[in-house]
């Protein structure tokens, strides 16, 4: 949300300067970006969607289930991808 209201902040003053048209665009863009991630975050709240929770997954996790990898998305976005594998 900083980056987009960062650019937008950016952009508009340096196209229109200091007016209220401006200040409105602003933060009418900040605003719909917040919304936008707050809606993101109740949807994958609601429906946990991963790949994981599927049919088809469950062999995969069967067959790999010794190998100590990183299943979730939370467990990705953490980092975890660049750690050797097997830890």
């Amino acid at each position: 949300m900083a980056i987009a209201g960062v650019t937008a902040a950016a952009c508009l003053l340096l196209l229109d300067g200091f007016t209220r048209k401006s200040f409105c665009a602003i933060l009418g863009c900040i605003g719909g970006v917040a919304a936008a991630g707050i809606f993101a975050a109740l949807v994958g709240v609601a429906t946990p969607l991963n790949g994981f929770n599927m049919s088809e997954a469950e062999n995969l996790l069967l067959y790999g289930g010794g190998a100590k990898a990183c299943t979730s998305a939370a467990c990705w976005c953490a980092g975890c991808w660049w750690q050797p594998w097997g830890r």
